[in-house]
């Protein structure tokens, strides 16, 4: 399987973004995670780390979103901070979101 390339960039509203590319037999020839550069600089540590852990739980480990509310990682909020308070949110959960994301 292809490494990860990982750049920074402007695609704001997004904080990340995954994108695979496959042949035409369905294998995949490249794999890249895209950070948006305005919420690096302003997030904390623990949303990046939420970003970060959100993009590869889709170029890694190949899962889409899970239902809004769900104590996920992979929750569709993640990069809409507007919709849940992430800071206390992810702190108080994270070891939980950790171990959901990798069982």
């Amino acid at each position: 399987m292809p490494k990860i390339q990982v750049y920074f960039g402007n695609i704001q509203p997004r904080a990340g973004q995954c994108s695979i590319k496959r042949d035409r037999f369905k294998q995949i020839i490249s794999r890249e995670i895209i950070i948006d550069n305005y919420h690096w600089a302003q997030d904390a540590w623990v949303l990046r780390k939420a970003t970060v852990w959100h993009e590869l739980g889709h170029c890694v480990l190949m899962r889409g979103h899970e239902p809004g509310g769900s104590l996920s990682y992979m929750a569709e909020y993640f990069g809409q901070p507007s919709e849940i308070d992430d800071l206390e949110f992810i702190g108080a959960n994270e070891i939980i979101l950790d171990n959901e994301l990798f069982k």
